[in-house]
């Protein structure tokens, strides 16, 4: 074929690519960062026999366990990111204003109702979930921690999503300094509560809640730098729905008793239906929301 011109040159591909890679750097950081400075104080509560070691060592275990069920919004929602991208970028390179609005709108609307799906099976039956698979000593120690860290991830996984937005509409600095922004806000949380639990459980729950109401705060704000470039976020009667429904899941579903690994399954999904039920009884899903997703089906049928 004939050559494609000299555009995109170096200098601006660099401009796009360097502060995209220093996003996704910090974006990994998120993940990990409350774990180091756990890691850091229960060693340091610990001292230097060989018990206060292995409880150590042993909460630290916990603690990653946790995190793996904790991650699963995040890691689902990711085809999300996918397609709200490349979308978000086309409708910007041609000046599209309504349909930058309209796909950041669709798009985030669509990641949180399915965060919230996913957040509130995982919170609501969360020491469930862990004794799934894990031994008693984590399913034991972690359900509180699992409870709180996993609300925190649907943030980060909202934050996620936002960070593709901003970064698909040519703003991947704005990206970088809110992933940063949210590291420095997960470590100074961390810094402060952590070591003022006792040497246990307690200081899983402590780092879980530094890290969400960090994630939570950053989600905040990346919301706010979103609509201020797209024009539009979410809207507001949709985040109160679907934190309301999330609530509603998260109390029943921590109320479901232990019936077995058979029934565990079972509860998740019987608290998810809670979920979008009351979604539903608040108009938040309707008769629209249904086709788009049977018409998906008949697509890939």
């Amino acid at each position: 074929g004939k050559p494609g011109g000299k555009t995109p040159a170096l200098g601006p591909y660099l401009r796009f690519l360097l502060p995209l890679a220093v996003s996704q750097y910090f974006l990994n950081q998120l993940m990990q960062t409350d774990l180091l400075f756990l890691s850091r104080f229960v060693g340091q509560a610990a001292g230097a026999t060989e018990a206060g070691i292995k409880a150590a060592n042993s909460l630290r275990g916990v603690y990653r366990g946790v995190q793996l069920f904790a991650f699963l919004p995040y890691q689902l929602l990711m085809s999300v990111t996918f397609v709200l991208f490349p979308l978000l970028a086309r409708a910007s390179a041609q000046g599209d204003k309504a349909a930058v609005r309209s796909f950041t709108m669709t798009g985030v609307r669509l990641g949180f109702v399915l965060t919230g799906l996913m957040c509130g099976a995982v919170s609501g039956i969360a020491p469930h979930v862990l004794r799934l698979v894990f031994p008693e000593e984590i399913w034991t120690q972690g359900g509180d921690a699992l409870r709180i860290l996993s609300l925190g991830m649907g943030a980060f996984s909202v934050l996620g999503i936002t960070c593709a937005a901003l970064s698909g509409l040519g703003r991947p600095t704005a990206a970088a300094l809110l992933t940063a922004l949210g590291v420095g806000l997960i470590a100074a949380g961390c810094f402060v509560l952590i070591p003022r639990a006792e040497l246990g459980p307690a200081m899983l729950v402590q780092a879980a809640t530094a890290t969400s109401v960090a994630l939570a705060i950053t989600a905040a704000a990346a919301g706010a730098v979103l609509h201020a470039t797209a024009g539009g976020f979410v809207a507001a009667a949709t985040v109160a729905r679907v934190l309301g429904a999330l609530a509603v899941a998260v109390a029943v579903g921590s109320r479901l008793p232990w019936l077995g690994k058979v029934f565990v399954p079972v509860e998740a999904v019987a608290v998810a239906a809670l979920y979008v039920l009351v979604l539903i009884a608040t108009r938040e899903l309707g008769k629209a929301d249904l086709s788009r997703v049977l018409t998906v089906i008949r697509r890939k049928a």
